[in-house]
């Protein structure tokens, strides 16, 4: 698996189109194809991944050359995602209709390590 890109990325509110929010973007090449992780972040007091994640995955996949055919979406939780957290990391799969290069009707579902871990290649960590 290579490591595209590994960045902060500041998005919109897509309710009222203001630059508010910002994730830890990291794009992964991977046998599955392209694999992104989204991580929210404490320090994010804009709207969070999970309430951006059409708007996030549609705006992304205009930057970046993916094929959403072939782009695995996983949203990422952990103690950094909260401040003075203290909780697990968590991973979801993120799917997505899409419509001319315009993503809806988000679905999540919660990966287990193994899961996640099948998707990534051996020594990468999400």
């Amino acid at each position: 698996m290579i490591l595209f890109v590994d960045t902060i990325h500041h998005y919109q509110n897509p309710a009222l189109q203001t630059d508010d929010g910002f994730c830890r973007l990291r794009i992964y090449g991977a046998n599955v194809g392209t694999v992104i992780v989204l991580s929210e972040l404490a320090e994010n007091l804009g709207v969070s991944v999970t309430n951006a994640a059409a708007a996030l995955a549609t705006e992304l996949a205009r930057i970046y050359p993916l094929d959403p055919d072939t782009t695995f979406w996983i949203e990422h939780y952990g103690a950094f995602s909260y401040k003075g957290g203290d909780c697990d990391e968590t991973f979801d799969l993120v799917t997505f209709t899409w419509r001319n290069r315009t993503a809806s009707n988000v679905q999540w579902k919660r990966l287990t390590a193994d899961e996640l871990h099948a998707m990534l290649p051996d020594g990468v960590e999400a």
